[in-house]
């Protein structure tokens, strides 16, 4: 069986003001099948009131199992010299 990549999508949450909203997406996003990566920092915003706040980027990925055969791996010769002739 062979993991396979179907769909990609990122969410974007500014933190803590949308931390609820995550939370049930993310929630939401597991029982659906997708599987949810590290969270990423996008760099510190400014609200409308001029307080900080963080924009996390959070990667998500649905995967299929597929069955297939993988196909064996060619091994390279080893470097060196050649042969010397006779």
């Amino acid at each position: 069986m062979i993991k396979k990549q179907v769909d990609f999508q990122i969410a974007t949450y500014y933190y803590p003001s949308d931390a609820d909203r995550m939370r049930k997406e993310v929630k939401a996003f597991q029982e659906s099948g997708w599987e949810v990566m590290q969270p990423l920092l996008g760099g510190v915003r400014k609200t409308h009131g001029g307080a900080d706040t963080d924009l996390l980027f959070l990667p998500v990925a649905k995967y299929v199992y597929v069955d297939e055969a993988v196909a064996p791996v060619a091994v390279a010769k080893k470097a060196g010299r050649p042969p010397k002739e006779a």
